[in-house]
């Protein structure tokens, strides 16, 4: 067995021993957002049938409700799991892999099964990236940090070390600088795609960009980041989200949370870039 066999093995066992995590890849009978993977309101009074919005408010308002340019949207939106604010062990991962006080990445469990996560997902489905959106990102970059801005970011951090281990033809970059003041205090605005939030800088014109974010909670920031990145001659930025982040007290989302227990976990027979029906997985479970 080679070191990196030895390695793959590990980490497959690893991320199976993670049986808190819930995958957000689509599932062919659970209708959600067809653009970030949220909750979805009914249509009520237009069928007898419990059809529902294609649409969650906020990535309907984004299209159509404020004054963005269409092209300077996200052209994709692939969430690896689901988090319930409050409720469950991956809401709490989502802040403990970037506290200082349980560890450094080399020993803070909740950094290694995230990263765990990415790292399977690009080794086995970089491919079904590349097919279903049409691009091959030269660049991976992250949203950067809101809370302290201009300090070093757990979440590049953990992107960095993934793609060190993997044989994939692009190359971290840190594009993004944050403009606005610290959040650590509350008060984000949720909702608005604001172009002036991030500065876009050393962008090669016309390339791929893949953007990395650890929680989408209405997406304005991811979706401000990929504004800017475009603004700046990105030819394309595709979003892919460690956890889309679930508010337990929206009611239009109580069917989703119901369905959670029952969603597979993550793994490398789970592919977060297919839609069933339109888009299928080029890997192989078994191919290593």
């Amino acid at each position: 067995m080679s070191p990196e066999q030895g390695f793959d093995e590990s980490v497959d066992e690893f991320l199976a021993a993670q049986t808190h995590l819930r995958s957000a890849a689509l599932q062919p009978d659970l209708p959600v957002c067809k653009s970030c993977r949220g909750a979805v309101g009914l249509l009520i009074g237009f069928s007898e049938v419990n059809e529902r919005y294609e649409l969650c408010a906020p990535c309907w308002g984004y299209r159509h409700g404020q004054r963005v340019e269409q092209h300077g949207l996200a052209d994709g939106i692939f969430p690896l799991l689901y988090a319930v604010s409050g409720r469950d062990q991956t809401s709490r991962d989502m802040w403990n892999y970037k506290d200082p006080r349980l560890g450094g990445p080399n020993d803070n469990i909740a950094f290694a099964g995230l990263a765990s996560v990415l790292y399977v997902t690009l080794r086995d489905h970089w491919p079904c990236l590349q097919s279903n959106t049409g691009t091959s990102p030269e660049c991976v970059t992250v949203i950067p940090s809101t809370q302290k801005p201009g300090q070093p970011s757990p979440l590049l951090e953990l992107v960095t070390r993934v793609l060190r281990r993997l044989p994939l033809p692009t190359q971290v970059q840190e594009l993004l600088s944050y403009r606005g003041p610290s959040t650590t205090a509350g008060g984000k605005q949720r909702g608005v795609v604001d172009p002036e939030l991030f500065s876009a800088e050393r962008i090669d014109p016309g390339e791929d960009i893949l953007l990395v974010e650890d929680t989408w909670v209405s997406g304005s920031h991811a979706q401000s980041g990929a504004t800017a990145l475009k603004r700046a001659g990105a030819r394309s930025v595709t979003v892919l989200v460690l956890a889309r982040w679930l508010d337990p007290r929206h009611a239009p989302g109580e069917y989703l949370l119901e369905a959670l227990p029952n969603l597979p976990q993550p793994g490398s027979e789970i592919c977060p870039f297919v839609t069933p029906g339109l888009h299928r997985c080029l890997a192989s479970a078994t191919h290593h």
